[in-house]
């Protein structure tokens, strides 16, 4: 009986241990389709995002694209125009430079043709040179040049000399030079103004272009960015969702197999308990068994011996 009870108890409990082996078989197949459901989504998302990124770039690299487009076009103009206002200031001020030294010139010469060789103060210069001079058609300060080595007597001194007479005249000439009146700059000035305003109005209508087309551009780019940010966030959120609801879908399939355990623990239980209490009353009984037979073996043993010893006494008497 004692066998069978243990026999039965075993086999209850190999049982459940199998029915535990193959739970446990389900969880550890379970959580690999769990790190493969997530493996999945995270492949999805990175997929996702780096498409994200590649527009990103994309959008940068248009973004630098238009800008030099609007620089090329509209920018260039203004650099031409930019030129040309420059040309014509420079103009205007060769034309005012001209006409100064126009007047300068024009006083100048007026002034050494206005002093003659005959009434002038010439060191070693005298009448009798100067005659000579006037002979060879050099009459004014404004006549000397390097004629005057032609003229006989006329040697590297008196040359300089000549030379220097005129430089002290031309040199007072200079400094008492007339400069521009404010007519005549004015005339040379209006004659530019209009084509400078011109200029100045094109150019400033094309920089107002170029600015708000920059500024249209910029806000352009800056809201596709920002929708790109939008959509991160939305993916990302997304594939948060997902992983969320891909754990809690396999946390609910592991509740079922850790419920599945527990009720056939639960099923195993009373048997076991119910088998066990048999078990070990049956270990008692067979204790009490081999307890009472262990007594009457001695207590035999001890019968046996008291009439062995009854019988030799017996044979002694007699």
């Amino acid at each position: 009986m004692l066998d069978s009870i243990s026999a039965e108890r075993l086999a209850l409990q190999e049982k459940l241990g199998k029915t535990e082996h193959e739970l446990a078989g389900q969880k550890s197949r379970l959580a690999s389709s769990l790190q493969t459901e997530l493996a999945r989504n995270q492949t999805n998302l990175n997929s996702q995002l780096q498409a994200v990124n590649q527009r990103r770039q994309e959008t940068g690299t248009a973004e630098t694209n238009k800008r030099n487009s609007l620089q090329g076009t509209i920018g260039n103009q203004i650099s031409t125009l930019d030129r040309r206002i420059s040309g014509l200031n420079q103009r205007e001020t060769d034309e005012k430079n001209n006409a100064i030294n126009a007047l300068r010139d024009y006083h100048v010469q007026s002034r050494l043709r206005s002093r003659s060789i005959a009434s002038g103060s010439i060191s070693g210069i005298g009448s009798t040179y100067k005659a000579r001079l006037i002979a060879a058609g050099i009459g004014t300060a404004a006549d000397i040049d390097w004629r005057v080595n032609q003229v006989y007597g006329i040697g590297p001194a008196k040359q300089a000399a000549l030379m220097a007479w005129r430089q002290i005249i031309e040199a007072e000439a200079r400094r008492s030079a007339p400069t521009l009146s404010t007519q005549d700059r004015l005339a040379i000035e209006n004659k530019y103004r209009q084509e400078r305003q011109n200029l100045e109005a094109e150019k400033q209508r094309l920089q107002s272009e170029l600015n708000t087309q920059i500024a249209s551009a910029r806000q352009y780019f800056a809201d596709v960015r920002q929708s790109l940010n939008q959509e991160e966030q939305q993916i990302r959120s997304a594939n948060a969702y997902e992983n969320n609801r891909i754990q809690q879908e396999f946390d609910g399939r592991f509740a079922e197999l850790d419920a599945s355990l527990n009720t056939a623990r639960n099923q195993v239980a009373p048997a076991m308990n119910e088998l066990s209490e048999k078990l070990r009353t049956a270990q008692k009984q067979v204790f009490a068994l081999r307890w009472k037979s262990a007594k009457h073996d001695k207590e035999g043993r001890r019968f046996a011996s008291l009439r062995f010893r009854d019988y030799l006494h017996r044979i002694v008497r007699a």
